[in-house]
């Protein structure tokens, strides 16, 4: 196998518990979004399968001129083009993954009448095209945001919650279900996630924590830091994503993430000791009638598909922070 470009322990992980996978070798793959977080967990586990795999980017480009490894990867295909009028005349498929989505704040706040557009517009193109290639099993990327506010009393979201976003991603993504379950596709919701390729300058607190302690900088928590978040690694959430697409229930919604929760003013502290800076937490906390949680219950994951964490987040993060720096570490060249 060639060198994937992630460290020996994320490509021993997936090698290991990708063998209950091993069915999807030589299968032909079309990966929507594929060069972004998701995407970029998601190739080194099609490799190690052994797909033949088509990837759909709007700037696939500039992801061969960062990742220069993937150009002469055998069985990737990269192909420029937007989700909403691609074209792949005559192409067939056994398997789709649709990760593509604009998750932009500044889209959210300057044109959420597009945001929403994209998203469902999108997501109708890539299953009418799915449904025309002969696709057999599909799974769809949404989020937690379609769940919108807490039911009160409520420390975790489940599946049987009513939805009720608030934003115009969230609004998008549960149109993009309806969607997609039409086909018979699986839904992932995607929570909170950490790990290699996490955006460091974007609106991810765990991105920025990392960025900072990796640039040896005071790391700044502009809120309270109560917050409850819970983090899923990077190798993980691949390794769970190809489970749902092979073994998950057609059609069926499972949350995606970790359940252990920490508070945002936690995560920086973890980060903080482990870079050796200094934290510094700028909001006082406030009573609420219920606390700030962004949490998922996982327990349909568990009963359905088996799957329980095996990454801790102390290892998780110590692992990001590596990359961090090696990223870091490349800028200042």
């Amino acid at each position: 196998m060639t060198e994937l470009p992630i460290t020996p322990a994320d490509r021993d992980f997936l090698c290991s518990e990708l063998k209950a996978c091993a069915c999807a070798a030589g299968a032909r793959l079309l990966l929507t979004g594929g060069t972004g977080f998701f995407g970029k967990w998601l190739l080194p586990a099609a490799e190690v399968l052994g797909c033949e795999t088509t990837v759909l980017s709007r700037h696939p480009e500039r992801f061969l001129e960062e990742y220069p490894c993937w150009r002469a990867r055998r069985g990737f295909r990269f192909v420029a083009g937007d989700v909403r009028d691609f074209a792949l005349p005559g192409e067939r498929f056994d398997y789709l993954i649709h990760a593509a989505t604009p998750a932009s704040l500044a889209l959210e706040r300057e044109n959420p009448e597009l945001m929403e557009s994209i998203i469902v517009e999108g997501t109708h193109r890539v299953f009418d095209f799915a449904a025309a290639a002969g696709v057999t099993r599909a799974l769809n990327l949404s989020s937690g945001a379609v769940y919108g506010p807490l039911a009160p009393g409520c420390r975790r979201y489940t599946e049987e919650q009513r939805c009720a976003p608030v934003t115009a991603y969230g609004r998008g993504k549960l149109r993009a279900e309806a969607a997609a379950r039409d086909f018979g596709a699986v839904t992932a919701r995607g929570f909170a996630f950490v790990g290699p390729f996490l955006p460091l300058d974007t609106h991810f607190a765990a991105g920025n924590f990392l960025r900072d302690a990796a640039s040896g900088h005071e790391i700044v928590v502009r809120g309270d830091g109560t917050p409850q978040r819970s983090y899923l690694y990077g190798a993980e959430l691949a390794v769970w994503l190809w489970r749902l697409l092979l073994a998950g229930a057609p059609g069926r919604a499972y949350n995606l993430g970790a359940e252990e929760a920490i508070s945002i003013g936690e995560l920086a502290r973890r980060i903080g000791d482990l870079g050796g800076v200094p934290v510094r937490v700028l909001g006082v906390a406030q009573s609420r009638l219920q606390a700030d949680c962004y949490l998922p219950d996982l327990g349909r994951l568990r009963r359905e598909l088996g799957l329980t964490v095996k990454i801790p987040l102390a290892t998780a993060l110590s692992r990001s922070l590596d990359w961090a720096r090696q990223v870091v570490s490349g800028r200042n060249r």
